[in-house]
């Protein structure tokens, strides 16, 4: 007897980064990269004491973040890139900034890391 298929009702199983925009747009990746950030150094050697020199953190410097090779089951995220492009410029990207976290999924479907980006767009 031949035992029947199961529907899987999770449409984003195949991908291994989930988004979700402002709790509003779900979609799924199979590749997303310059999630990453690298902070400068400053050094500097203090007034009469060169031979030490001092290392103090400076400005963040953040990638821009790619997601490549995905799918999703809604319009939103075309209608938020619609919304910028419709209020055009500066102002556009004012109001249509959002919160956005990527989730990566392991094999078993648990989330196994989480990146919220701030004041995003896209």
């Amino acid at each position: 007897m031949a035992i029947p298929s199961q529907t899987v009702n999770e449409p984003y199983r195949n991908f291994r980064y989930l988004v979700e925009i402002d709790g509003f747009a779900n979609a799924g990746f199979t590749k997303a990269t310059g999630l990453d950030q690298e902070l400068d150094v400053i050094e500097y050697r203090e007034g009469g004491e060169n031979a030490i020199q001092r290392k103090l953190p400076g400005q963040a410097k953040f990638a821009p973040v790619v997601l490549e090779r995905g799918a999703t089951s809604n319009l939103d995220m075309w209608n938020w890139i619609q919304s910028i492009l419709s209020f055009g410029g500066t102002p556009g990207l004012k109001i249509a900034r959002k919160t956005i976290s990527i989730v990566l999924i392991g094999n078993g479907g648990e989330r196994l890391r989480e990146w919220q980006l701030q004041n995003s767009f896209p």
